[in-house]
């Protein structure tokens, strides 16, 4: 495998090297094979997701950050990655302690005696961008002080650019519509920014608190604003034991009030908030006394007003078991990568989704819901909005952790009051005037704008017409500059050729006038002429 044109433009060679050498390592040269021959669909030996995780776990840095990422995007890759990535979890020794504090009185300006009054040296967690230690404040809060990783900015950095090419790669070699990789590598790179920016987490983190904060069964960590900055993040450190490293088999433990817990607190915050935790996988949920407790916020999804609406009407009409809309919905969700056949469209709905049609909600499988809309938007060449897709891994990370937890629990009987919610405030008379106000509002909006509006597009259309009576006016002239040089040209050409035959007829049999060879010396004299012509046309 050669890394001569992965060296170009990017910093760190030795990085590419490590790469290099641990791709290798786990016999995946393939993959290069596979880009090379325009082939990803070849047959490989059936373990390439679990080396390639393997592979990703030694590079640690992007590398399992991407891998994490990608385990939330099932529209991107098959089912099998998914499952691989899930396992992907930063294994990295802890940095020392004198790195912890003296990146803290860096950021902080000021000795760490004056803002805490105890500070654990060994932390709690550390992980690829950071480590976590338990504190106390001056002020006695009891806080979890969350410092980044020395040096890893850089990294970061490095491994992106080599994320880059490969995806450069990819896009020369494999045509699609629906995936681009460098626009993977983008999103990536922006979550991995917001992900090395502490303070944009702490943001994340106080919108959950504020809209958990009447809430009792979910609690989110309060943010020290005075001691956080991009680096080093301090928040309120609520007791409690990761539910990754409970045993379940613990018989004092009420695993079905857990988990009702966790459904109720994830579905709040899809259908109430607009705002959910993309990755609520069981190590980054607490359980305390009656209540759990949520980390880590590096990645957070965002459904807007308009993308709420869509997704409500997707549920909706399947709980209603209107087809129809259903079909209309999730086209209305996706963009279009090519023109869709909307009534083979359909057809292909009724044919996946016509299993549901006389069911309860409740005996919908969601996981095989969610799976067949999202084949049947790769088929069509749909591109599923960003918010949509993590919220759809956030159902089934919900759904996994549940049904461990509650064998018997039916997550759509969980999602069912929900659903009935947003049916019923769509019919709610307040909702309707509420609704009818917002588009009486716009429309309003629309008609102050639209004489302004009207005038810029006068104004566009007259500029238009000038540029097109210039361009046109450019084009006669080119026009007629081609047209003078084409017969310069000609006019040259024939020149030539008269000179050319008249001097080597000059000593041939031909009648002779004054002793002149006639066509040779009309050949010069016309030739002549045309010269004094070709001059004249120069000159103009």
């Amino acid at each position: 495998m050669s890394i001569g044109g992965i060296i170009k433009g990017v910093k760190d060679a030795r990085r590419i090297e490590q790469v290099v050498k641990i791709l290798g390592k786990y016999e995946l040269d393939f993959l290069v094979n596979r880009i090379k021959a325009r082939n990803l669909a070849e047959k490989g030996r059936g373990d390439e997701a679990e080396r390639l995780r393997k592979a990703f776990e030694e590079l640690g840095g992007a590398f399992v950050k991407l891998g994490q990422l990608l385990s939330l995007r099932f529209d991107l890759v098959p089912e099998s990655y998914c499952q691989e990535f899930r396992k992907l979890r930063d294994r990295v020794k802890p940095f020392p302690y004198s790195d912890v504090k003296g990146i803290i009185e860096l950021e902080l300006k000021q000795p760490m005696g004056e803002v805490f009054k105890e500070f654990e040296s060994e932390p709690v967690a550390a992980a690829s961008i950071g480590q976590v230690h338990r504190a106390r404040l001056k002020t006695n809060e009891l806080v979890a002080v969350k410092v980044q990783r020395p040096g890893i900015q850089g990294l970061m950095k490095t491994d992106i650019d080599v994320l880059y090419y490969i995806a450069r790669l990819l896009e020369r070699r494999i045509k699609t519509d629906i995936v681009s990789p460098t626009g993977v590598v983008k999103e990536f790179e922006d979550y991995t920014n917001d992900e090395l920016n502490y303070v944009k987490e702490a943001k994340n983190i106080s919108r959950f608190y504020r809209n958990f904060a009447k809430i009792k069964t979910t609690r989110i960590p309060r943010v020290f604003w005075k001691y956080t900055t991009t680096r080093v993040l301090t928040m309120e450190f609520i007791e409690g034991e990761k539910i990754s490293e409970i045993n379940l088999n613990d018989k004092s433990l009420n695993r079905k009030a857990i988990a009702k817990m966790v459904t109720d607190s994830v579905f709040r915050q899809i259908f109430d908030f607009g705002v959910f935790h993309a990755d609520p996988h069981p190590g980054n949920i607490v359980l305390g006394k009656g209540h759990i407790t949520l980390l880590d916020f590096g990645i957070v999804g965002h459904l807007d007003e308009r993308l709420r609406q869509r997704i409500n009407r997707l549920f909706i009409s399947l709980a209603e078991h209107d087809l129809d809309e259903a079909a209309n919905s999730l086209l209305n969700l996706g963009i279009c990568t090519r023109p869709i056949d909307r009534e083979a469209f359909k057809e292909d709905i009724y044919s996946e989704l016509g299993e549901y049609y006389d069911t309860t909600l409740i005996q919908v499988d969601l996981s095989v819901l969610l799976n067949k809309l999202v084949r049947l938007a790769r088929a069509y060449r749909l591109r599923l909005p960003v918010g949509f897709v993590l919220l759809g891994k956030s159902l089934l990370t919900t759904e996994g952790l549940c049904k461990e937890l509650n064998p018997e629990l039916n997550i759509m009987s969980e999602l069912k009051p929900f659903v009935e919610h947003a049916i019923a405030e769509k019919r709610r008379p307040a909702y309707m005037l509420k609704r009818a106000w917002k588009k009486a509002y716009d429309m309003k909006e629309f008609l102050n704008e639209l004489p302004e509006k009207t005038s810029q597009m006068s104004m566009e259309i007259h500029y238009t017409n000038q540029n097109v009576k210039y361009i046109h006016n450019d084009l006669r002239r080119l026009d007629h500059e081609i047209d003078t040089t084409t017969n310069r040209i000609t006019i040259g050409l024939i020149v030539t050729g008269l000179l050319i035959t008249s001097a080597l007829t000059m000593n041939s049999e031909q009648v002779r006038f004054m002793n002149m060879p006639l066509f040779s010396s009309a050949g010069f004299l016309i030739a002549g002429a045309m010269i004094i012509i070709l001059f004249r046309m120069m000159r103009e």
